[in-house]
């Protein structure tokens, strides 16, 4: 596959793929089994395999009928389309963009249309030529393509942009997971000094369970972080360096939730500086009416609990370690879900509620969700909401439901 020339993609292969979209993959293979057919079957079966999972991540790009994978592991390591697309807002029409490890380019193709120009660079050289050919497959004018060590090609090359944006690979040589950016490939932070050098700004991607406070210590020229999620589920954490920051002074830090077609849910803006000290709530506080607010992921990420205080007069917090808050009045500019409390039930209350239907939820609560709902014999709903949590320590079941 590594020297198979790109006239090899026939009309043909093309059509096959096509035709077979909604085939069991498995099923294929065994069809065409000793069959010797004008194209490689294998990497046409890869084609439908990764269409058939990235339908609802990159569905803009498989629009295009010749849009190609060069193998499975690019399109479950590529960025999520929303995902790209709120980097692309990072970018201005005048920026010039340095995507350091293109894989499958997601994110520097969607860059390529905010950017004036974008340089993809990608060590795999069958990776960089499937990208070469996907992005004239799009007509995309303004993006080049280097098959090269993206770390060596800037120290040698002296290029420069207004945007240095990196993905680094979070699988060690062992193939497991990696979190720290000192332990991903490349290591950003031996190589700081020249990344910093050669950009305005540097973005980097990083994964969701990112440890936050270290990579501040590791890496003083943080000037923002933002955690960014798609419909409440966290996907990463983007840390942007710039090489004049001496201090976290005026550190940026977001919590931003995004809808699957790109559109922003959520965005909590906040200054490092900012925090203040969160206020708690009491028993009386859980009253029937009274809203209940349950952080989404990528809040719950920043832990800005005194910030949510401050920037929604009247919230309170449950406890210390329950991350959930009540108010008296509804707030619906919140950054999470919000239910309005029907009722703090009692023992008697709970073993009436067999059989209905609810979605258990649990913050810092003796029980595992699927253990609560197993012992209240509840059945998955909708817009019903039992949490089960703590109030200054004690253990309480909220009933809640939320507003369609």
């Amino acid at each position: 596959m590594q020297n198979m020339p790109c006239s090899h993609f026939s009309a043909d292969f093309f059509r096959f793929v096509r035709e077979n979209a909604d085939t069991d993959p498995t099923t294929l293979r065994l069809r065409l089994h000793g069959k010797n057919l004008p194209f490689d079957s294998d990497f046409a079966i890869l084609q439908i395999e990764c269409r058939r999972k990235c339908r609802k991540k990159i569905p803009r790009f498989l629009r295009y009928e010749k849009f190609l994978f060069p193998s499975a592991t690019a399109s479950e390591q590529a960025s999520h389309e929303a995902v790209a697309l709120f980097h692309s807002s990072l970018a201005g029409p005048g920026d010039s963009v340095i995507d350091m490890t293109a894989g499958l380019g997601i994110d520097a193709m969607t860059l390529a249309g905010e950017a004036h120009t974008v340089t993809a660079c990608e060590k795999d050289e069958l990776k960089a030529r499937i990208l070469k050919m996907n992005i004239d497959t799009m007509n995309i004018r303004n993006m080049e393509v280097v098959n090269t060590d993206s770390i060596q090609w800037l120290a040698e090359c002296g290029a420069k942009a207004d945007i240095i944006f990196i993905d680094p690979a979070r699988r060690d040589s062992d193939n497991r997971r990696v979190y720290d950016l000192r332990d991903c490939q490349p290591d950003i932070l031996s190589c700081i000094d020249l990344l910093v050098s050669r950009c305005g700004r540097l973005i980097v991607k990083a994964s969701p369970l990112l440890d936050i406070t270290k990579t501040l210590s590791d890496l003083p020229q943080t000037s923002a972080i933002r955690a960014v999620s798609v419909n409440g589920e966290c996907k990463e954490v983007l840390v942007e360096a710039q090489g004049c920051m001496d201090s976290h002074a005026e550190l940026l830090m977001e919590a931003i939730n995004l809808h699957e077609n790109g559109e922003i849910i959520s965005r909590l803006s906040f200054r490092k500086g900012e925090e203040a000290d969160a206020t708690y709530a009491d028993i009386a506080d859980l009253a029937p009416g009274s809203w209940l607010y349950e952080p989404d992921a990528s809040v719950m990420k920043l832990s800005p609990w005194g910030v949510i205080a401050k920037k929604f007069p009247g919230i309170r917090k449950l406890d210390i370690s329950s991350h959930l808050f009540v108010a008296d009045r509804l707030m619906p500019d919140f950054p999470g879900r919000v239910t309005q409390i029907t009722a703090i039930p009692d023992r008697h209350d709970l073993k009436r509620m067999k059989g209905e239907h609810a979605n258990v939820v649990m913050r810092n609560y003796p029980l595992k969700a699927e253990d609560l709902r197993k012992r209240l014999h509840l059945k998955e709903g909708k817009d019903r909401f039992v949490y089960g949590t703590r109030i200054q320590g004690q253990p309480v079941i909220i009933d809640s439901r939320r507003l369609t």
